[in-house]
């Protein structure tokens, strides 16, 4: 959808900086975390999830400027054909990443396994209305303006009939997404209500998490997904799994994460996690790379939850990448 894309190719850019490898920290993460507060108050608590993306910490490592000399534009979506490079990205749409983009969440109001979720990002970023609006009409594309909530709706259909649509919520703060999940947000801002941080077993995983590492993110656990799961090799009980939770961030060269299921469960946890990490042994016999991977993998088991925590290096990711493009190479060929 080349409108909203406009909007959201600066989150898919910079997000692909977790791939990026051979950098350090520069600096700390300021006031993001109040940042975060403050676009969750436009989350509301009918969503099933959010992820966020802690713009302040994510700019200030080396790898953002690594990435932005080294990306093509053309790599992150073979139809985007608005931006030429990062520079490129800037004169255009006026906002610079490194000193404009705060912070900004994804919010989820359907389920895990949906293949058309429904979402909305919110952002916290200067902009200039104006030159964006002038940028949406250059890109060639109609697009509808239609009132809500006494709120401007921006939207428009893609080739294949997939809707979406933006609003600007107020000077810093732009909601963009699926029509429906958009105007959930939009709904929450100019009417109130109900938002994430009032449900309180939400409120607590996001707390959880917290605003300093450069990504994290809150699930409910889907009804339909409980029960017994697997099959002859893997058996699960996630009959009492309530939700999913984590972060990944980066320091010291090396980059860092930690997932939990939380599921009420002691014996099933304890049963999953003795079969994951017999299964960790089979799995290093992949080669020296993925052995030192899986090495770098511990999961471990409590009375009320699953909890997965790694540490890569970017050597390792180095390496990683040079045996799958290997490996990619070999099979073209």
């Amino acid at each position: 959808m080349k409108k909203t894309n406009i909007l959201l190719t600066f989150v898919i850019m910079i997000s692909m900086l977790a791939l990026m490898t051979g950098c350090d920290d520069k600096t700390s993460v300021g006031e993001t975390a109040a940042d975060l507060v403050s676009l969750y108050n436009y989350v509301p608590d009918s969503a099933t999830g959010l992820f966020t993306i802690n713009f302040n910490k994510l700019t200030s490592i080396s790898a953002f400027d690594k990435m932005k000399d080294d990306m093509k534009f053309e790599d992150i979506s073979k139809k985007q054909k608005l931006f030429k490079n990062y520079q490129d990205f800037i004169e255009k749409t006026g906002i610079d990443p490194k000193k404009d983009i705060k912070s900004a969440v994804v919010a989820i109001f359907s389920e895990l396994d949906e293949k058309e979720p429904e979402l909305s990002l919110i952002a916290n970023l200067n902009y200039d209305k104006q030159k964006l609006l002038v940028l949406l009409k250059e890109s060639g594309k109609d697009f509808q303006t239609s009132d809500f909530n006494g709120m401007t709706m921006y939207s428009g259909k893609d080739e294949k009939g997939k809707e979406a649509g933006f609003i600007f919520l107020s000077d810093n703060i732009i909601t963009a997404g699926t029509i429906e999940g958009v105007k959930k947000v939009a709904g929450l801002a100019g009417k109130g209500g109900k938002n994430i941080l009032s449900d309180p077993k939400m409120k607590s995983y996001i707390d959880k998490v917290g605003g300093s590492s450069i990504f994290s993110f809150v699930f409910r656990f889907p009804e339909k997904m409980k029960g017994m799961k697997g099959n002859s090799m893997i058996q699960a009980d996630l009959s009492k799994a309530e939700a999913i939770y984590g972060n990944v961030d980066f320091n010291s060269n090396t980059w860092m994460g930690k997932f939990v299921l939380v599921s009420y469960n002691e014996e099933g946890n304890t049963n999953l996690v003795t079969t994951l990490n017999g299964l960790k042994g089979l799995g290093a016999m992949g080669g020296p790379e993925i052995a030192e991977l899986i090495n770098n993998i511990n999961i471990s088991a409590t009375a009320d939850s699953i909890v997965l925590s790694f540490k890569i290096s970017s050597e390792l990711l180095e390496k990683l990448k040079a045996k799958a493009e290997e490996k990619t190479k070999n099979f073209g060929n």
